[in-house]
């Protein structure tokens, strides 16, 4: 509320409207989602495989810290159907949102984040990222004098949720240190307690999986991209098709950027909390992450709203002034960050191009990322979307091979080698070692076409990192 007002509104009349909101944006998230009876994006089915290998074996199938799935888990555990729980879960964890931005920036906060297109996407896509939110906003809110523990759980709840909720708090945390020197207020306790609370994490980095670790810098140098091109997020759009209220929401991340600077100058006393949501508001919209694929740079460019709302919204300037009713129908607009149908693998197709896999199945089958999961989750063998590691007989690995005619493999392996199967007019299936063979002959040609066409992500060729063998 606006400093100076004289009588704050009782908590049970403040707490009602909030409470209705957040329950309005979970509805409306929640039947949009299950418009498809599939869990939704290309990652889907890897949550559905991690439930139900701890539903039936007591462990996550591939170890992960982080707490979202020891959550959805829970539900599952009340609610038989693991697609609906974990539907269900990630729109509470979008709904949990509403009152974390109602505590840092109000009213109006609350409403954006139960109107959020961008909150419904990462619902959809990425409820690991989603579960980094509620708990940053609270870090972010927090001010002196509130509890304590308060703090540290929010702080760590942000971090274990995933990599980038990691990274992201660093961000906040250094914004802070900078906003506290910048300020001079009080450097030497919040910088000790800053670094006291990094090194903790350091230290559970190394023996849990799945965390921010230094190893993890190999992976994101993989990412990055120093060729001039346009910044985040308008490359991403080519790459999934989204509204173009979503596109607004996410675009304003740079006015706000440029509020946040402004603001930083001219308000010495703001300088602290400013810098806490620039600072990884610039890691979000950094233009040097790459825009050809759906991965770190997406995914924080869908993180970029939780740092720019908050500074385009400040409470001292804008409060929500209309009959809370009138905000209740707004959160329709929520329904536009995703399309549930649409915006899936194409399931049916892959469930017929697994039935004609010839059996038995092999120990290992690579596949491109989304049919992998969907892989493990109908046949209950092994298949991953990387290139098998060095010390793994080839002749017991098998893969989908994409975009390759019977022509070119006629020419570049002949007769002499294992005949791959085809089983669609796109797909053969066919052993690692031939594909390996056949792979290095096609980079040999001078073909860029067919270059490509071996190197895509259909066709993985990379091994997969150490980071994420780490602590398995």
């Amino acid at each position: 509320m606006p400093v100076g007002r004289p009588e704050p509104p009782r908590d049970d009349v403040k707490h009602a409207p909030l409470a209705g909101l957040a329950l309005a944006a979970f509805v409306v998230r929640f039947l949009h989602l299950s418009s498809s009876a599939e869990p939704t994006g290309w990652d889907g089915y890897s949550y559905v495989v991690q439930l139900e290998r701890l539903a039936s074996e007591g462990r996550l199938h591939w170890p992960d810290a982080s707490w979202v799935f020891w959550f959805l888990a829970a539900l599952h555990v009340v609610i038989p159907s693991v697609v609906v729980a974990i539907k269900l879960g990630s729109c509470v964890l979008a709904a949990l949102v509403v009152p974390a931005a109602w505590r840092l920036g109000g009213p109006t906060l609350a409403v954006w984040a139960a109107c959020s297109p961008t909150l419904t996407h990462l619902a959809g896509d990425f409820p690991k990222n989603l579960g980094v939110v509620a708990p940053l906003l609270l870090v972010l809110a927090w001010r002196r004098g509130d509890s304590r523990a308060v703090l540290v759980i929010a702080a760590a709840l942000a971090a274990l949720a995933h990599r980038t909720g990691a990274a992201l708090l660093l961000a906040v945390a250094l914004g802070v240190i900078i906003g506290t020197l910048a300020s001079r207020t009080r450097p030497a306790r919040i910088a000790v307690a800053l670094v006291l609370g990094t090194l903790a994490f350091a230290a559970l980095s190394v023996v849990l999986p799945g965390l921010l670790h230094p190893a993890d810098l190999e992976r994101v140098g993989g990412q990055l991209d120093f060729t001039a091109h346009v910044p985040p997020p308008w490359p991403y759009f080519a790459l999934r098709e989204t509204s173009w209220v979503q596109k607004l929401e996410l675009l304003l991340a740079w006015p706000a950027l440029v509020v946040g600077v402004h603001r930083f100058v001219v308000r010495p006393d703001a300088r602290v909390r400013t810098a806490a949501l620039v600072l990884p508001l610039v890691v979000c919209l950094f233009p040097l992450w790459r825009t050809d694929s759906l991965d770190l740079g997406y995914r924080l460019s869908l993180l970029a709203p939780m740092f720019a709302f908050p500074l385009l919204l400040d409470p001292e300037r804008f409060e929500f002034q209309a009959p809370w009713l009138l905000a209740l129908p707004l959160v329709l607009v929520g329904r536009t960050g995703f399309d549930a149908k649409t915006s899936n693998p194409p399931y049916a197709e892959w469930r017929a191009l697994i039935a004609r896999i010839p059996r038995p199945l092999p120990k290992l089958l690579i596949a491109p990322q989304g049919l992998n999961f969907l892989y493990d989750h109908e046949t209950g063998n092994e298949s991953m979307a990387w290139a098998p590691q060095p010390e793994l007989d080839r002749r017991d690995v098998y893969r989908l091979a994409w975009d390759v005619s019977d022509g070119e493999w006629a020419e570049l392996i002949g007769g002499d080698e294992p005949q791959p199967t085809r089983l669609g007019p796109n797909v053969v299936y066919v052993r690692e070692d031939v594909w390996e063979r056949f792979r290095l002959r096609a980079l040999e040609v001078d073909d860029d076409d067919l270059h490509a066409r071996v190197s895509s992500a259909k066709n993985p060729s990379r091994v997969r990192p150490a980071s994420l063998m780490r602590a398995r």
